[in-house]
């Protein structure tokens, strides 16, 4: 009998414990499937796609008139701002050659290597411009650039080189023109022909004589070389000024200009050759307005006004971080290290205003307005905004690496690799750091790139265009 109840009771606690196990194992699934769950839908956004904005905006107007790339299928097409399809992909290959302008090519490159072995008469090379005009420029794959005022396109093919008019849509030479064309700007082309460079009119008229090197051109100067002479040419083509052992030089304003020579010494001279100051082991120089800042060889820079001065004490220029950011703004800072100071010059190189960096970060960076990027370590990098004598954290210092284009910073993250788009101007982000790839086309299109889908979003962060990334 006792052996009976103890039977019963071993069967009982059996089951209780198969009960509990499997209970326990039931719940133990359930947490590692949810947790894998949770990680593949983190974001949500990942698994689900987006909703796209149905409010257009009007494409009437000038800067909302630009088309924008997708790859559907492995071939190229282009959408509009609103994310409405207008040219359906058939290209194999496309090039960005200037905001709205796009090089493309219906002639696949990795099948087509003889010209026979195709007879389809679309295939070529396209230039697609803002107001989607579409020319055909080659029946063959080419390559080209547009000319400073975005006229006339140089277009290089197998059979030569020509420029093409946008305005009339016309090439104003057949490709069999023995020379090359090297640079085009919006009175005249530079050209090489019989190894000599010449500066040539848009009617094929010579300007220049033929001049063996060709140093380029700044403002409404151009340089060409013959041996160590090098040649001062206005925009007629007419030489003004001569120079021997000249390795860098630079156009005349107010009568100065600066010019460095073979041995790294930077000269400010007259046109009448006469030296007003000099300093030696000077790489380059660079112009802001009323004031130059001059790189040197031992890694520091040196502020001059336009006859060369120094215009910067060294109780300021500790260490000169950035200039001309934002292209347009012309700012000078420094960053005295030994003071921990950072300064903020104006455009005559006078000091505009200065405050201490927080202990601890370093490379200081003033990259809009009064937005500064600060590094703390090898590998943690933040974005401040400067208010009287703090900084105001509007991206706390992370594991990030930013970089400023425009108005927008690029974050990405430097343990995952992730990327966001923060907007400086309207202090937000646009995108949290979640995505693979993000590039800004203009203030109106940005092209966004999940684990998922790829899409466009505007500047407001609203998806505009989306589209799985195996069917995209």
């Amino acid at each position: 009998m006792i052996k009976g109840l103890v039977m019963d009771y071993m069967k009982k606690l059996i089951f209780i414990v198969f009960v509990f196990v499997f209970v326990f194992v039931f719940v133990l699934c359930g947490y590692f499937i949810n947790n894998k769950t949770s990680v593949l839908k983190e974001p949500t956004l990942y698994y689900d796609l987006p909703e796209v904005n149905t409010d257009n905006l009007d494409t009437s107007i000038e800067e909302n008139n630009h088309l924008y790339p997708i790859e559907v299928n492995g071939f190229y097409g282009f959408i509009d701002v609103n994310g409405e399809m207008i040219l359906e992909p058939k290209y194999f290959s496309y090039t960005t050659i200037g905001k709205g302008y796009y090089l493309a090519s219906t002639v696949d490159e990795n099948v087509v290597f003889d010209e026979k072995k195709y007879v389809d008469p679309t295939n070529g090379t396209y230039l697609i411009s803002p107001n989607n005009n579409i020319i055909k420029l080659s029946e063959t794959t080419a390559y080209m650039y547009l000319s400073v005022s975005k006229r006339f396109a140089i277009v290089y093919e197998d059979s030569g080189n020509y420029i093409f008019d946008l305005i009339s849509q016309k090439a104003l030479f057949d490709g069999e023109k023995s020379y090359n064309i090297i640079d085009a700007f919006d009175d005249f082309y530079i050209k090489m022909e019989s190894e000599l460079y010449y500066m040539t009119d848009y009617n094929g008229q010579n300007l220049s004589a033929g001049y063996e090197y060709y140093s380029g051109c700044i403002d409404d100067t151009i340089f060409f070389k013959n041996g160590e002479i090098t040649y001062w040419l206005d925009k007629s083509g007419n030489p003004f000024f001569e120079y021997d052992n000249c390795m860098m030089p630079y156009p005349f304003y107010d009568g100065i200009a600066p010019v460095i020579n073979n041995n790294l010494r930077l000269y400010f001279i007259d046109k009448d050759k006469n030296v007003l100051n000099y300093y030696d082991n000077v790489y380059s120089v660079s112009k802001a307005d009323s004031i130059y800042y001059g790189y040197f060889s031992d890694y520091s820079i040196k502020i001059f006004d336009l006859k060369g001065n120094r215009k910067l004490s060294d109780e300021y220029v500790g260490e000169i971080l950035s200039f001309d950011y934002n292209n347009k703004d012309n700012i000078i800072t420094s960053y005295n290290k030994s003071t921990s100071t950072f300064y903020i010059f104006d455009q005559d190189g006078e000091v505009k205003e200065s405050f201490k960096i927080p202990d601890g970060y370093t490379n200081p960076s003033l990259i809009y307005e009064n937005y500064l990027r600060l590094e703390k370590g090898n590998n943690t990098t933040g974005l401040g905004l400067i208010k009287g004598d703090e900084i105001e954290w509007v991206i706390e210092p992370k594991e990030y690496s930013i970089y400023a284009e425009d108005q927008y910073i690029y974050v990405y993250s430097n343990t995952n690799r992730a990327s966001g788009l923060y907007d400086m101007e309207n202090k937000k982000f646009i995108l949290e750091p979640n995505y693979l790839y993000i590039t800004v086309y203009d203030k109106n299109m940005i092209y966004v790139e999940s684990a998922y889908f790829k899409g466009y979003i505007n500047s407001d962060g609203q998806f505009v265009y989306v589209a799985s990334s195996y069917g995209f």
